[in-house]
């Protein structure tokens, strides 16, 4: 399937899951917005409203409707969307707590990498999958040299 195929996929999946399960906040914030401005939650937002209603059951005030099989097609189209999401964000905090001096060591406790040379390698294999992210921990390392 081609990216943007892809793309509409998701954003059905999460607009669906919105709808439906999406409470009051999302209601309150699509109120008086036209159809086609809807703002709907993030995939992992979107995930975390089925899978809490499954946990929690459909009768909790919180979930919105009874949760369908249409909803679980749908959360299942976004679980590669949120663990990509999740993914960059990883990396970016490992990127920041860097730029702040941070060592491996202290980054690999905190996430639990199993020593420096995995938390490093980790940050380096997602920075190979987000190939135009460029980390700020290296601005700040050739701030460094400079002086």
């Amino acid at each position: 399937m081609d990216g943007y195929r892809q793309h509409e996929r998701e954003e059905a999946a999460c607009e669906r899951i919105t709808r439906r399960h999406g409470g009051d906040l999302f209601h309150r914030i699509n109120e008086g917005n036209s159809p086609d401005a809807y703002m709907a939650a993030t995939p992992q937002q979107a995930l975390q409203m089925v899978v809490s209603s499954l946990r929690y059951g459909d009768n909790h005030p919180l979930h919105g409707e009874p949760t369908e099989d249409d909803d679980l097609v749908a959360a299942l189209v976004l679980v590669s969307a949120a663990r990509r999401s999740l993914d960059y964000d990883e990396m970016m905090l490992m990127d920041h707590a860097q730029a702040r001096h941070r060592d491996w060591q202290r980054i690999a406790d905190a996430g639990a990498y199993g020593g420096p040379v995995a938390a490093q390698r980790r940050f380096e294999h997602l920075c190979a999958r987000f190939p135009g992210y460029e980390p700020v921990s290296q601005e700040s390392e050739d701030a460094q040299r400079e002086w």
